[in-house]
C-alpha cells in the first residue's frame, strides 16, 4: 500500500483490523502520511496479529510517536522486522528510542 495517503485515520482502522487477522505476514505502508497516532495503532495491531514484517518508511511521525511505537514493540516477546527508514521525525527529536542510525536512515528493528 505504497503512497495511498491513508493517514492516521486509515492506519488506526488498519491497526484495529490487524488484531483479528491471522493470515497477513507482511505489510508495506511506505509514504502514507502516517503520524504519531497511526504509528501507535499499527504497532498494537501488528503485535496482536500475525504480521512479521512492517515497513513504515517515509512517513511523517513525531518524536512522541516513535517513542510510543518503540515502547509497544518492546513488549513483544516474539520479535518482528519493523522498518522506519527515512521516517520524517517532525518534532525535531534527534534520537530514536531503541533505534540505530544506519546509512542516514532511522531504523527500529527487533529480531528473534
Amino acid at each position: 500500500m505504497f503512497s495511498n495517503e491513508i493517514g492516521d485515520a486509515g492506519a488506526s482502522a488498519l491497526g484495529g483490523a490487524l488484531q483479528g487477522c491471522s493470515t497477513l505476514s507482511t505489510l508495506q505502508l511506505q509514504n502514507n502520511l502516517i503520524g504519531d497516532v497511526g504509528f501507535v495503532a499499527l504497532a498494537r495491531g501488528v503485535l496482536a496479529g500475525t504480521v512479521e514484517s512492517l515497513d513504515l518508511c517515509s512517513n511523517p511521525v513525531g518524536g512522541a510517536g516513535i517513542q510510543k511505537f518503540a515502547e509497544e514493540v518492546a513488549r513483544d516477546p516474539g520479535g518482528r522486522c519493523l522498518r522506519l527508514c527515512q521516517a520524517r521525525v517532525m518534532s525535531g527529536a534527534e534520537k530514536v528510542s531503541q533505534g540505530e542510525r544506519v546509512g542516514g536512515r532511522s531504523t527500529l528493528t527487533q529480531r528473534r
